[in-house]
């Protein structure tokens, strides 16, 4: 907990905050990742119509969901650090 706890929490508030523009790097590194499959997507119900989308309002959409995952992220990193700290007084209770 001790080594997840600060691992969630960072990557969660760098998320959330765009620190330094590491949310939009990393949304913009998956969808070129991505696109070789675009192509197969295109023909399944789900997905055609989000890929009718222009490419910059997906980023945008993608952007403010990995925010709010972030928010997400941050919270359970804060949550894992108190849970370590309090099995770590219960151990040496």
């Amino acid at each position: 907990m001790f080594v997840f706890g600060p691992l969630f929490g960072g990557l969660g508030l760098a998320m959330a905050r765009d620190f330094r523009g590491f949310t939009e790097w990393h949304v913009r590194k998956t969808m070129q990742m991505m696109r070789p499959a675009e192509g197969p997507l295109s023909r399944v119900p789900p997905w055609k119509q989000l890929l009718r989308m222009p490419l910059e309002d997906r980023i945008q959409q993608q952007i403010k969901a990995e925010r709010r995952m972030g928010v997400v992220f941050a919270s359970l990193g804060g949550l894992m650090m108190l849970g370590g700290v309090v099995v770590f007084l219960a151990w040496l209770l």
